[in-house]
């Protein structure tokens, strides 16, 4: 299935189950047949908004019809899509309408309705013949590297706690990274590995520099090896903290309109020495890895 097909996929799987207490994040991904980790991904960078949030957007627009439609109660809506409490989807619809069910109701006013852009065959073929930016496609080598580990929790720019985690996980790194023997010096590198334990995804990112040989780790630290294959390389200027939007780009127009699939579970950030994150121009690469 292709990328922006399995897009399409989730589109129609949440129509048909926006009723059902099942659907969640892991079911739609389930149908797609996706990894949850680069679909969500694919997904935010097709639409513009997580997978989560768009499953909410639609039962909330959903809601809202009903609303102004029928004179079911609240408490109903609030058990047939999906809210654990009416507070929470008051909550939400509030957040999303900028006023209560209650008022929506009674207003019945048709400009207030704002329908959830749902993405059509028409926005999906132009999506996929625009190019933009092509990335250097590299058969690269196997890299030895060694540094600090951590847990990465979901899609990077969807959990505030990834931003403090990995700043501080690189300033751990850059204070002892003299201790690690074999050094290949002039880059460092950031490694994000999606595998599979005990039948669920663990992601974990890695800040680390390649060594000639594996020898004594230091305390704290793991090795990985990074292996050969072919890496679609893109350039990323500015800090990493503004990856969102390289990100929308590789994974919501390059990755579906491209010839290539993923290697799942490997992406690889390369830093040059002269890499600077507050210097607008300086610039490191984003390397996804395919097949």
């Amino acid at each position: 299935m292709s990328y922006l097909r399995s897009v399409e996929t989730a589109i129609s799987y949440v129509e048909e189950h926006i009723k059902c207490d099942d659907l969640d994040i892991t079911s739609v991904c389930k149908a797609t047949g996706v990894s949850k980790w680069y679909f969500q991904r694919i997904f935010k960078g097709v639409t513009g908004d997580s997978l989560g949030d768009y499953i909410r957007k639609r039962r909330i627009s959903q809601a809202a019809l009903e609303l102004v439609d029928s004179d079911r109660p609240i408490i109903q809506l609030t058990i047939d899509y999906g809210f654990e409490s009416q507070e929470a989807f008051t909550r939400s619809f509030k957040s999303h309408f900028e006023t209560t069910p209650a008022k929506f109701r009674k207003n019945r006013d048709p400009k207030m309705f704002m329908h959830k852009f749902q993405l059509t065959n028409e926005f999906l073929r132009h999506l996929k013949e625009r190019i933009e930016m092509t990335p250097v496609i590299e058969d690269a080598r196997e890299l030895k590297l060694v540094g600090f580990v951590a847990p990465f929790r979901g899609v990077f720019d969807e959990n505030p706690n990834n931003h403090e985690v990995i700043p501080k996980l690189w300033q751990k790194f850059v204070k002892r990274q003299v201790e690690i023997p074999n050094k290949v010096e002039g880059k460092t590198y950031g490694v994000v590995n999606c595998k599979e334990v005990d039948g669920k995804e663990h992601i974990e990112y890695m800040a680390a520099i390649e060594v000639s040989e594996f020898e004594e780790i230091p305390s704290g630290m793991e090795s990985f090896v990074f292996p050969q294959g072919k890496l679609a390389k893109f350039t990323h200027k500015g800090s990493p903290e503004g990856i969102e939007k390289t990100l929308k780009y590789v994974f919501g127009t390059w990755l579906p309109q491209s010839k290539y699939k993923l290697r799942e579970g490997l992406e690889l950030e390369v830093y040059p020495r002269d890499y600077r994150p507050s210097e607008p121009d300086s610039s490191f690469e984003y390397c996804l890895a395919l097949w």
